[in-house]
């Protein structure tokens, strides 16, 4: 009788495994106060009636979260906590439709035209911005679905993964950097409404601009293309704690949004240093990378590490990287990022040994865990050897160990037979180890000649009188000044600028070949005129050395004079090619007028005349009608 009256159990929701998730619906994954407030300034920021806003934007928003569920932005940089992504999509709706309000849009109508297809312009802005990270979810990151030991790969073009089931995603291992910016376009019908869909279709010239962002050519997109690239730009910043791109027009310039973490400058040079392995900018484990992993250990060459790190934090707004490189390397040991060495510094001088390739190098370097950098899956561990070199406490065991064996030598070695030795045959009063180390500071004649020239070069962090140039008598001095000591190569300066600039001749030929080099557009760093090649400058150098940051390594003291920039650097080792056509004055530079509708303006190049060193046996564009030579 009595068991009538006991309350029920309610049944006990399964566990969920650690790492997995479980697949929600729209309204729970959008019902957060942080999302319902993005949503709401979006509606705010459009003058659509409810009719478009219920059929075009909400079915969007709803598909877009369907798809995104609990995935992150990134890997370890930003937005890279579960559910970042659909965060990330959304701060980036609203900071475009807030940039858009400074946009004419269509570009060049007249005023009549303007206001009839205004309304489709925004809705193309908020699709793209939306929508710009889309295609991470067919290339970045790999979606299983199932149970940890019966599970399926996931795939969005399947569409959306069935409602309650379990899910768990990864970061693709070797994902290539911007791939992902390509796929956007196959998602779009997935996404995006049929209405909507149709609505965008009624305008041709909209259509082009779309699908020129969609598939990665943003410089042909026009106006969309700019105010995707700076929304993003302001979500990114914003979530990295650095200033943003607009105050004005900032999602974080609201006082109610989503409270945010003070991103500490130790945790952001973290995420860049992630960042820019992760996604190949810079490269590990063979000779001119950048790192090398070994065993738990991440070896990363100090100088170019820390300035590609500052460079990147930069170009997302973050301007509080101090100058002072030995500055940086104390903050990460401040903050246990590095593992010091026995006396509390950040720099270590390691000899790199690369058996396969039979190279070599000394190099200055950061320490840190493996799973500091690669916290999910790490690079293959390098095939060769690092051996730290100015540790205090390798220097008192190898101290010990010489005394050790100078003892023994006089032990065993009756003193009147010393005296009585060949004076010839000095090898009897010296140790083991001091015999080893004069027969490597002395090679057999004509061993150098089998080495291969050396491609990597750790730039001093300093220049001042007391420079040391002679290695081999290098006492153990601390670590901070040994990184000023340079690494010669038998690599002549000749030799090496000459592999820069045909290795930036290749990667220009790779561009243009798969088209991520635009051509004759309004921002294109190359152009055809009179049937010439004319490469702009400084911008084609600029983009060079932002895409292969690798380069740093070695150009500061292969190509180094002075104080000149990186990307002047390579554009003198290009130069010395005698690729391209000097003016009648003899200068190299030859400089353009720019006409275009409402201004004109003048930008300086390399002309080159033979149109086939870069396009082969490939068409070559038409000439651009907007640019002259002048003379």
């Amino acid at each position: 009788m009595l068991s009538l009256f006991k309350r029920q159990s309610e049944p006990s929701s399964p566990v969920i495994p650690e790492g997995w998730f479980r697949t929600e619906t729209p309204d729970y994954l959008l019902r957060t106060d942080y999302r319902q407030d993005l949503i709401t300034r979006i509606k705010r920021e459009l003058s659509v009636t409810e009719a478009v806003w219920q059929n075009c934007y909400i079915p969007m928003f709803h598909n877009w979260a369907r798809l995104t569920q609990a995935l992150p932005a990134s890997e370890s940089h930003h937005h890279s906590y579960p559910g970042g992504l659909l965060d990330h999509s959304l701060e980036c709706a609203l900071n475009a439709l807030r940039l858009r309000r400074g946009y004419v849009l269509p570009p060049n109508e007249p005023v009549e035209n303007t206001s009839m297809k205004a309304e489709r312009y925004t809705y193309a802005v908020c699709v793209c911005s939306l929508l710009h990270d889309c295609g991470k979810m067919l290339t970045d990151i790999e979606v299983v679905t199932g149970t940890p030991k019966r599970y399926s790969l996931w795939s969005p073009w399947a569409g959306k993964m069935d409602e309650g089931s379990l899910y768990a995603f990864k970061f693709r291992v070797g994902r290539k950097h911007g791939q992902h910016e390509w796929a956007g376009t196959s998602l779009l019908s997935t996404i995006v409404p049929l209405i909507g869909l149709k609505w965008l279709q009624e305008d041709s010239d909209l259509m082009i601009l779309l699908f020129a962002q969609m598939s990665g050519k943003q410089s042909l997109a026009g106006p969309i293309g700019e105010i995707v690239r700076k929304a993003d730009k302001g979500s990114v910043s914003k979530a990295l704690g650095g200033k943003q791109v607009s105050p004005q027009q900032s999602v974080a310039t609201e006082t109610h949004t989503q409270p945010q973490k003070v991103v500490g400058l130790h945790e952001q040079l973290l995420m860049a240093i992630r960042y820019l392995f992760h996604e190949g900018h810079l490269s590990v484990n063979r000779p001119g990378a950048a790192g090398w992993v070994k065993g738990d250990t991440a070896w990363l060459v100090s100088k170019a590490t820390v300035e590609a790190a500052s460079t990147h934090l930069f170009s997302e707004g973050i301007k509080t990287v101090p100058k002072n490189a030995a500055r940086v390397f104390d903050i990460l040991v401040e903050h246990d990022l590095v593992q010091p060495t026995d006396d509390g510094k950040a720099i270590w001088k390691c000899k790199i040994h690369d058996e396969d390739k039979d190279w070599h190098q000394e190099l200055t370097m950061l320490k840190f865990k493996l799973s500091t950098l690669w916290p999910n899956g790490s690079p293959a561990d390098f095939n060769g050897s690092i051996t730290p070199i100015n540790s205090p406490k390798a220097v008192k065991a190898a101290k010990q160990k010489t005394e050790q064996a100078e003892a023994i030598t006089q032990k065993s070695t009756p003193i009147k037979e010393v005296f009585q030795a060949d004076q010839n045959d000095e090898s009897e009063l010296r140790s083991p180890d001091q015999q080893s180390l004069e027969s490597t500071a002395a090679p057999p004649s004509g061993f150098m000649d089998s080495v291969p020239p050396v491609e990597v070069y750790d730039e001093e962090m300093t220049q001042g009188p007391g420079h040391i140039k002679n290695q081999t008598d290098l006492p153990f001095e601390d670590p901070i000044k040994q990184a000023s000591t340079p690494i010669k190569s038998k690599m002549s300066p000749q030799d090496a600028n000459k592999k820069i600039a045909n290795d930036f001749l290749a990667w220009l030929k790779a561009g243009v070949t798969d088209r991520s080099i635009i051509i004759n557009d309004s921002k294109a760093p190359v152009h055809i005129v009179d049937g010439k090649v004319l490469l702009v400058s400084p911008h084609i150098f600029k983009r060079y050395i932002q895409e292969n940051l690798d380069v740093k390594v070695s150009l500061s003291l292969v190509a180094g004079r002075g104080k000149d920039s990186d990307a002047k650097k390579v554009q003198s080792c290009f130069q010395k090619l005698g690729l391209n056509e000097k003016t009648q004055g003899g200068r190299n530079l030859v400089k353009c007028e720019v006409r275009g509708d409402r201004k004109t303006s003048v930008l300086n190049g390399f002309l080159m005349p033979d149109p086939t060193t870069i396009f082969e046996d490939r068409k070559v564009p038409s000439s651009n009608p907007h640019i002259t030579i002048l003379p």
